[in-house]
């Protein structure tokens, strides 16, 4: 079973990004920012998006999706601690898409798709609240990924049955230099709860998925995680290896490489 996680950066239905998507053939794929999936994907595979009334028009912007090869199940609801991040999560729901999926060959996992933006969880949904414990103690702000990190610590199925969680998180642990921010820590805490970080190369290192604007491919903002149940059938996992056909294509097919992992499942 191959997985794909990938950003591609507003895709139009015209946009070659597409294209490489279908040759990478994933069963699954956890897509970010799609302005339009074109026919020829919607041919090959079930898709699940979600929109709120916050954002208006977002029905033809996929903030995040899944694409599946098999029956995708209707929306799943994602517990929260508190009303307040329960309110933030429903305005956001469109950055958190989870579906339980049942593949052709017959098996069924847990899958999200999240898009973790760059911009902080507006504060009128949380300044009055007590955030301790889940705003990062060394920031000032409140991220997606404390949403993220929130619901799936209280999801019961995290311990017994398969889950993949990935996207674009707008983490990457070399923000924490010179000065920690807490980067590290989102990505313990995922850890923590059951669902660590599959690693893209050797040594744990992180290994650069995005090209910034000017130029600059030093970030992993890229992840997937896995639970043991998921690991355990785990065979590889990497970052796309020809940079130069999602970057240099004019236009570019995105500012982010795909990540592909491989799963043996029987």
């Amino acid at each position: 079973m191959r997985i794909v996680a990938w950003n591609v950066r507003k895709a139009s239905i015209h946009s070659g990004a597409w294209d490489l998507l279908l040759e990478l053939d994933p069963d699954i794929a956890l897509i970010q920012d799609a302005r339009a999936i074109p026919d020829s994907i919607r041919s090959t595979y079930a898709i699940a998006k979600d929109q709120t009334a916050f954002h208006p028009g977002s029905e033809h912007q996929h903030l995040s999706a899944i694409l599946a090869k098999g029956e995708i199940g209707p929306f799943q609801p994602l517990p929260t601690p508190t009303h307040w991040l329960r309110s933030a999560l429903a305005e956001w729901r469109e950055f958190f898409t989870t579906r339980r999926i049942t593949l052709k060959s017959g098996l069924t996992l847990n899958a999200m798709s999240v898009y973790g933006l760059a911009d902080p969880v507006p504060k009128h949904h949380w300044k009055e609240q007590d955030t301790e414990g889940i705003q990062l103690p060394m920031n000032r702000e409140l991220w997606a990924t404390e949403i993220l990190w929130s619901t799936l610590r209280m999801m019961p199925s995290l311990s017994t049955e398969p889950w993949i969680v990935g996207g674009d998180l707008n983490t990457s642990v070399l923000f924490d230099t010179p000065k920690p921010h807490g980067n590290q820590l989102i990505l313990d805490r995922m850890a923590e709860i059951g669902l660590p970080s599959i690693e893209l190369g050797n040594g744990g290192e992180s290994v650069p998925t995005f090209r910034s604007n000017r130029g600059h491919f030093v970030h992993q903002l890229d992840y997937l995680f896995a639970n043991s149940l998921m690991r355990d059938s785990l065979v590889s996992c990497e970052v796309y290896g020809d940079p130069e056909r999602v970057f240099g294509s004019r236009p570019m097919l995105s500012d982010h490489l795909p990540i592909i992992a491989e799963f043996d499942i029987t």
